[in-house]
């Protein structure tokens, strides 16, 4: 409501300060900044500024004083502010526009203001004067970070007093020094000696030597990174030494991780004194030199209570949490008000600590939950060379110091070389000792004696020895077999010449010492075969032993020489040889101990005695007693048995093959097959393979011819056959008239010269036996008959 003022007839209504939601009317008065404004309007509005000409006219021009200024204030026509030294007023509504900018503000009042001592975080503005480095500076404009005296910063500030110092233009980080009468700048002074009581700062990089600026620019040392330089011209050492007086203490060097701390998270490299007794770190002693590392601890403690008041969460652990203020603390397992990440603010008590968090309070209460400070890495001590040297081995050298003599060497990708010539004499003495055990997951070679106390046990693949002596008199193979499902045995490993097999290559590879051959198609080669690669080059060329045949177009072989990168080559590969094995074993499916050769695949825990190739091998023995030799043919030897010595078989022998016995040959009972035959064209045919004892139970119809064939031809041997001849009714009884080795005719000698007579009664046997005799290529064939049986 507005206050009537009477003037009479002029009559005014004073509205107040004006205000964007009062409806004003003609005759309304308001204030607004500095001045009075009258309405003058027919009509009443709302929301119309005074300023607006159409609905008011200025009254009373006037000055509202507003404090100093503020980017963040909206200023109003008439209002003063002060801003630095100086008055200004608003000539036009404003907001964000700092003074003095023209279009917004007048100047109502000049002057200036002391800021005190100069500061690069404070905000300057116009007219401010500072104190810096003995000089009085008044500001030209608003600046901040712009330090005075500088000749790039003379665009803000200007020199009102020139203090005791000397100008600092141009001298950013100069050190002011006198001659004894006059003081000047200087970027590298000189000192004979320095003392540093307290601590000591300093914020850039450090040259210490003549040289140590120039060596940084020309190495190219990574400046963002640098932090000292030390440059020594000193012969025959350059040394950087650190003396610790106490005998009782260690002197050391010490480098931080970034969450490092005294406890964890540092490497320390060092020697202690004569009289050191630190039983924390009972692994030195007196004037031992050491490299420890401690990687960064992690500190977790169990939440057992949780609390939020005012915006300060206080929690409570099952433990001593070890936490201190400023580290930050991972909460998790309590809820979404109190999990996440957050500085510590205090640890009241060793099982308590605050952090901050806006949220509605909540009552003290149990909880279960994990708050874990810090983070770790793997904490590995590295020791490790370049690749830019001629050998870049790692070499250890206990007491070579003045000696020259090393222990160990580390040759790159190639071996660890231990040479101590101490020799071993038991489990703890030599000159590598071993308390835990040593693991070898590659091949082993050991030039010298092994002396293992406790079991061996090999498992896994192979074992291979060139001389095995067993001191033991018994070999146990197979222990633990009691499902029997493994061959007993032993099996050997043998070349044997076969028709070349031909490849053409296409690629060659060479990685860690395995060379790896491309075929353009399949090859056929097998692990173990023995290849010859030629038209390469000096590394790939030779003969080796396939290592493993990937796929059906490469196979490998070791190969120790640098790694040779996937190429495109020409080359041929031939195989002429093929490993195969031989053996003797007891077969777990049937229990029968057998001598097998030509097996290609090697065995494991069995023989595929069926794989393709495989044959049973001879066996050859001295003095031999077999109570009954048999194999799985049906107690048949298929090949040739030589016995030189006695045997005595009390069971039985059959042989498709050739028996020789050279000694005596006693039979307590002998047994002969006989095989059924027939004739047909008037040819009966033999087979001396399947017996020497031939029947034939139906009567010849006229003589006939007997063909023996299969009949070995050997030399200077002899051999006979008997044929039994069922003979039918009289006048119907023949004879083989004629004779035949093969199906060549052979002349028949019968005894006395003259053909026997045969049976003419009828159903009766006649006995025809023919000796064959072999000599000088020839055979000669005698016939005698027994008739009427």
């Amino acid at each position: 409501m507005t206050q009537l003022i009477d003037l009479g007839k002029l009559r005014f209504y004073f509205a107040g300060t004006w205000s964007s939601a009062q409806e004003y009317e003609l005759n309304d008065i308001v204030k607004y900044g500095g001045n009075v404004y009258a309405y003058t309007h027919a009509l009443a509005t709302t929301g119309n500024l005074p300023t607006n000409a159409t609905y008011w006219k200025l009254m009373v021009s006037g000055i509202d004083f507003a404090g100093v200024y503020s980017s963040g204030t909206a200023y109003k026509i008439g209002e003063a502010v002060t801003h630095g030294g100086n008055m200004y007023q608003c000539i036009l509504n404003s907001t964000g526009n700092t003074p003095p900018n023209a279009t917004y503000w007048t100047k109502i009042g000049s002057g200036v203001q002391y800021e005190g001592t100069y500061s690069g975080s404070t905000q300057y503005q116009k007219d401010d004067i500072v104190h810096y480095g003995g000089s009085a500076f008044i500001a030209l404009a608003d600046t901040i970070g712009n330090t005075p005296s500088y000749s790039a910063n003379t665009a803000y500030w200007s020199k009102l007093v020139d203090g005791a110092y000397p100008d600092q233009t141009n001298h950013n980080l100069a050190v002011l020094q006198t001659d004894g009468t006059d003081v000047s700048w200087s970027d590298t002074p000189s000192l004979n000696s320095v003392t540093v009581v307290g601590e000591t700062f300093l914020e850039d990089k450090v040259y210490v030597g003549a040289e140590g600026s120039d060596f940084h620019d020309n190495a190219a040392l990574t400046a963002a990174q640098l932090v000292m330089v030390v440059d020594s011209g000193s012969d025959p050492y350059g040394q950087l030494a650190i003396h610790n007086m106490s005998g009782t203490a260690s002197t050391d060097i010490l480098a931080y991780s970034n969450n490092g701390t005294d406890s964890s998270g540092w490497i320390d490299m060092g020697i202690t004194g004569s009289g050191f007794q630190q039983e924390e770190f009972g692994i030195t002693g007196p004037n031992d030199g050491y490299i420890f590392m401690e990687a960064p601890e992690v500190l977790t403690a169990t939440v057992t209570n949780k609390a939020l008041t005012d915006n300060i969460i206080t929690l409570t652990t099952s433990a001593a949490h070890g936490f201190s203020a400023g580290q930050t603390v991972s909460i998790t397992g309590i809820d979404s008000v109190f999990n996440g990440s957050y500085v510590i603010s205090s640890a009241p008590t060793d099982t308590t600590f605050t952090y901050a968090k806006t949220a509605s309070n909540s009552a003290s209460a149990s909880t279960s939950g994990t708050a874990t400070v810090g983070t770790t890495g793997a904490g590995n001590l590295v020791f490790a060379t370049g690749d830019k040297g001629t050998e870049n081995k790692l070499i250890f050298a206990a007491g070579g110091f003045a000696s020259g003599t090393t222990q160990m060497e580390i040759t790159p990708d190639v071996n660890v070389h231990i040479e101590i010539d101490t020799p071993s004499t038991s489990a703890s003495t030599g000159a590598l000792t071993v308390v835990g055990g040593v693991g070898v997951t590659g091949d082993m070679n050991i030039a010298g004696d092994v002396a293992i106390v406790g079991n061996l046990t090999f498992g896994g693949g192979s074992t291979v020895a060139e001389a095995l002596e067993v001191q033991s008199p018994i070999i146990y193979a197979g222990t633990g077999n009691t499902a029997d499902t493994f061959d007993l045995g032993v099996v050997g490993e043998y070349a044997t010449t076969i028709s070349p097999v031909v490849a053409t290559i296409t690629t060659k590879a060479l990685t860690s010492n395995v060379a790896t051959i491309t075929t353009n198609a399949d090859h056929t080669y097998l692990v173990g075969d023995v290849v010859t690669i030629t038209d390469l080059d000096a590394t790939f060329n030779g003969t080796y032993s396939i290592a493993s045949v990937p796929t059906t177009t490469t196979f490998t072989y070791a190969k120790t020489a640098t790694n040779v990168t996937s190429t495109s080559d020409a080359g041929t590969a031939t195989v002429n040889a093929r490993r195969k094995f031989a053996g003797l074993l007891r077969d777990a499916s049937d229990g029968i101990v057998k001598v097998f050769k030509d097996a290609t695949t090697k065995p494991t825990n069995s023989v595929n005695l069926s794989e393709a190739g495989l044959a049973y091998a001879d066996f050859r023995a001295g003095n031999t007693t077999v109570a009954g030799l048999t194999n799985s043919a049906n107690e048949s030897i298929t090949g040739t048995l030589t016995v030189d010595g006695l045997t005595t078989l009390n069971g039985g022998l059959t042989t498709s093959g050739t028996a020789r016995i050279t000694g005596r040959f006693d039979v307590q009972e002998l047994r002969e097959d006989i095989s059924t035959v027939s004739i047909t064209s008037n040819v009966m045919t033999a087979d001396f393979t399947a017996a020497n004892v031939f029947y034939n139970g139906t009567a010849p119809t006229a003589n006939y011819t007997l063909n023996l064939t299969n009949v070995p031809t050997d030399n200077d041997k002899t051999l006979s056959v008997s044929l039994m001849q069922v003979q039918g009714a009289a006048g119907s009884s023949f004879i083989p008239s004629a004779f035949q080795i093969g199906g060549v005719a052979q002349t028949l000698r019968w005894a006395g010269g003259t053909a026997p007579t045969p049976t003419a009664t009828a159903n009766k046997i006649d006995i025809f036996t023919f000796t064959l005799v072999r000599t000088g290529s020839a055979w000669i064939v005698l016939g005698a008959a027994n008739l009427n049986y």
